[in-house]
């Protein structure tokens, strides 16, 4: 149990020092973050549906198109580079001249809504009321994701 009240602030820099100072080889290892997004909030996916249906005397037409979009489906957004990034990399770290870290925040993990993702499905049926079971034939048939590593 701490006595220690919410939202007091932390001194990031002296907690890593005081415990680089007890850890053998006194190396400073910058936090580890995580956490969600202030705005985050649960994803939902929409589903679109059309048809056509046509009759041109002993031939029947079917057009059919489906769509699903998963629209702010969570992902991960690393705003401090990663563990080893050089400082262009992770502007919340402190590094020296020489690049050796020496302070600040290591890699940081937020989970957020940034991503999307899409699926598209057209369908033509053409049957003759004259002849076996209709045949089908697909046009186009595509998906697109937008995953949290190509954004």
């Amino acid at each position: 149990m701490s006595d220690v009240p919410p939202n007091t602030p932390m001194d990031v820099q002296r907690f890593e020092q005081d415990l680089a100072a007890v850890t053998p080889g006194r190396q400073i290892r910058p936090l580890t973050v995580y956490g969600n997004a202030e705005n985050f909030r649960n994803g939902y996916i929409a589903t679109y549906t059309a048809g056509l249906d046509r009759d041109f005397g002993d031939v029947k037409v079917n057009a059919s198109y489906v769509a699903i979009a998963g629209v702010g489906l969570a992902a991960m957004w690393n705003p401090n580079g990663y563990g080893g990034a050089e400082p262009a990399f992770a502007p919340f770290t402190r590094f020296d001249a020489a690049g050796h870290v020496l302070g600040g925040f290591g890699p940081e993990s937020v989970l957020t809504n940034r991503s999307h993702s899409t699926f598209h499905f057209i369908l033509c049926k053409r049957a003759c009321k004259k002849l076996p079971p209709a045949s089908a034939a697909v046009f186009r048939s595509t998906i697109r994701s937008a995953s949290p590593w190509m954004m």
